[in-house]
């Protein structure tokens, strides 16, 4: 069936099928923006993309530049983190005639708002084979979708624009690529001037993470609650006021706060916040000892873990995750506290001993 599909380059109507399912991102809705939208896609669909990914993965590193680490084989989002926080420290203390601006801009529905021009015009720069090129339109134009609302499916219906969100096929990746074209257009002429983190350091213009930027003449809209302007110490107080966004706080960047101050124990306020409503969420009555402690570690390595990539947590707030976990794996609850059967330096000796439970905490903070 798929090679058929490359063969003649035509797809079979039942492909292109989808389900539209809409997941709230909180508790309490009042607008349809604070849906998100997840496109659930056919069996035969996902071979199909999976093939062209595996196809275009070996080429994705050089059609995208280094500015993007999304989707891309060898890059990890981590890069742009420590690059945007150490552009955040110098501007607290940039001196000189010279000011700096940062902007943090995000774009509404951006995976929407995508034409199928530009999807088309990226793929003949990128001079990719027509074949690869005919199924991936045939992708977008030919999709046909159906919402899935209080369990009933909607009538059927065809997108006039935009890409699904699930896709393995990351077209978005390669349509902010040529925003990067143009960026680095502008510097080449002079009109957009790049910031050195270092004086032999490469120019930096731009990072991209999804949808981190735009370009108006696809379609494209700011999201302007969510884009905000940073300014260096020594800007000009006049340039300051023409702003209409600015802030002294760009808030998060890939789901990790911004710091523009010393770093302190309070800045992590929300890392213990996120362990603990995550273990909350589980009865610990239900669970056994074994069921417990496996939760503990995952928790464990999957929040405090991704942002010790990038900053070095205080030894207070990592006494603070090992006592709520302590509790946790104890089965202790708001009513009172279990009396600890083991020494809790005991539970963390390494595996071999057969006597771990979660690892020790300051050994990870501070493996000296």
């Amino acid at each position: 069936m798929v090679r058929r599909v490359f063969r003649n380059g035509n797809l079979e109507d039942f492909f292109n099928q989808t389900l539209f399912v809409l997941i709230p991102k909180v508790a309490t809705l009042e607008l349809i923006t604070l849906f998100r939208p997840i496109s659930l896609c056919t069996v035969p669909y996902k071979i199909l993309s999976k093939v062209i990914v595996n196809r275009l993965k070996l080429v994705m590193p050089i059609l995208v530049a280094k500015n993007q680490t999304c989707f891309v084989g060898g890059r990890h989002l981590m890069d742009n983190i420590v690059i945007a926080q150490e552009v955040i420290r110098l501007m607290r203390v940039q001196k000189g005639k010279k000011g700096w601006i940062t902007i943090k801009i995000d774009l509404e529905k951006a995976y929407d708002r995508l034409r199928l021009e530009l999807i088309k015009d990226t793929f003949e720069d990128a001079k990719i084979r027509n074949n690869i090129v005919r199924i991936i339109v045939q992708f977008v134009l030919t999709s046909t979708m159906q919402i899935l609302w209080n369990k009933k499916f909607t009538d059927e219906f065809k997108p006039t624009r935009g890409i699904r969100q699930g896709d393995l096929i990351s077209l978005f990746v390669l349509a902010m690529e040529k925003l990067g074209q143009a960026i680095n257009l502008a510097v080449s002429n002079g009109k957009w001037k790049p910031i050195t983190l270092g004086r032999r350091g490469p120019p930096l213009s731009h990072l991209f993470f999804a949808e981190g930027l735009i370009n108006s003449v696809y379609g494209h809209k700011v999201n302007s609650s969510k884009s905000k302007v940073c300014f260096s110490a020594n800007m000009n107080i006049t340039v300051r006021r023409m702003s209409r966004n600015q802030t002294k706080d760009l808030g998060n960047y890939l789901g990790v706060p911004l710091f523009h101050r010393r770093i302190k124990k309070s800045a992590f306020q929300f890392v213990i916040d996120k362990v603990q409503r995550k273990l909350n969420g589980c009865d610990a009555k239900l669970l056994s000892m074994a069921g417990r402690t496996t939760l503990a570690k995952l928790v464990l390595l999957a929040i405090p873990g991704y942002f010790m990539q990038f900053a070095m947590i205080p030894i207070g707030t990592c006494e603070k995750i090992e006592q709520i976990v302590k509790q946790f794996v104890w089965g202790s609850t708001s009513n009172g506290n279990k009396t600890t059967l083991v020494k809790w330096d005991t539970c963390c000796q390494p595996t071999m001993t057969g006597a771990s439970i979660c690892g020790d905490w300051y050994l990870i903070v501070s493996p000296s």
